[in-house]
């Protein structure tokens, strides 16, 4: 889950918190805001990390272990962001289950499309596929995304998070709990694809993050409205392609299940749209009905109906919502 609207923005696996910062307010004039796609995209072209020698002494600072698999994750989001764009290069990927599903059928025009595969997933995929090199601090540095690994003690917001976007710098600080996460990427697309079930990687966390960074994405910078599946789903259209999470879950969907993230809706339909593509998106799979012990998801617990129970680990997918998985 992802929370926060101030400078800084959380992923939390608990309940979601309620905002208690807020951003400066956006200017509704039309003068004042330029239509998104018109909007000049970021210059960020690298990633960089606090850590060796020169961030030794920071509070941010990234051991040799926890860089390599950082570099590891940043190449598995690069990986996400080119199935992304390579999905949206398609004439029709606009009316596609995926596309559909995850930012709405009110958004299915070519131009929406294309600004998306431009703005977001190839801004992505500019920033390399590793970090390429260390810095002394957690701050703002030119034309580079920073990370670094601040412990609970440090940085209060970790206490309950995965990771933290700031967007004036360009930041973005991954918590203990982000080096607990899944790192069997084909194990994940293979549930995902199989079952509709996933834990949280950090490719997918770093790609939400980075959707949320100007400095990356430009105007397109998003918010966190909603998290995970389940409620992503449900959003309003223009919500969708507002939510950093709707980003991070159609980058998965066309990478682990490709061939339902295809299929084509017609828009003469008279069902509604979101929900053909739903339906089409898990054509195929078989939710579990019981989860092993220490079963596939990658939190300290979860919600089950209107409860959170704590340590509590099955499967956690469309198996626990009612048909058509809304």
């Amino acid at each position: 889950m992802l929370v926060q609207r101030h400078a800084t923005l959380a992923l939390f696996v608990f309940s979601v918190l309620a905002n208690a910062l807020t951003l400066g307010p956006r200017s509704n004039s039309s003068e004042a805001k330029p239509h998104r796609w018109l909007a000049k995209r970021s210059e960020m072209k690298r990633i960089v990390v606090v850590g060796g020698s020169i961030g030794a002494e920071s509070h941010a600072h990234c051991t040799p272990h926890q860089v390599r698999r950082i570099d590891e994750d940043i190449a598995w989001m690069r990986k996400l962001a080119a199935s992304a764009y390579n999905f949206l290069l398609k004439e029709d990927s606009h009316t596609t289950a995926a596309y559909i599903a995850w930012f709405g059928a009110n958004n299915t025009d070519r131009k929406t499309a294309d600004a998306i595969r431009r703005e977001v997933y190839d801004a992505i995929w500019d920033l390399g596929d590793d970090t390429d090199a260390y810095v002394g601090e957690l701050e703002g540095y030119s034309g580079a995304v920073v990370l670094g690994c601040p412990d609970t003690t440090t940085e209060p917001l970790c206490e309950n998070a995965v990771a933290v976007a700031n967007r004036p710098g360009n930041f973005a600080r991954l918590c203990p709990l982000y080096f607990q996460q899944s790192f069997d990427y084909e194990e994940q697309f293979r549930s995902w694809r199989m079952s509709r079930t996933r834990s949280l990687t950090g490719a997918e966390t770093l790609l939400h993050e980075m959707t949320h960074l100007p400095g990356v994405v430009g105007s397109w910078n998003t918010d966190d409205i909603a998290y995970e599946k389940d409620k992503c789903l449900l959003l309003r259209d223009a919500e969708m392609i507002n939510n950093a999470d709707n980003y991070m879950l159609f980058a998965l969907e066309v990478r682990a299940n490709p061939d339902n993230a295809a299929k084509q809706i017609d828009m003469k339909a008279e069902e509604a749209k979101y929900k053909i593509a739903r339906r089409l998106l898990a054509e195929g799979s078989s939710p579990p009905v019981e989860a092993p012990a220490g079963g596939p998801f990658g939190y300290p617990g979860m919600w089950i109906a209107n409860q959170y129970v704590a340590g509590h680990f099955p499967p956690y997918g469309y198996s626990d919502w009612p048909p058509p998985w809304c």
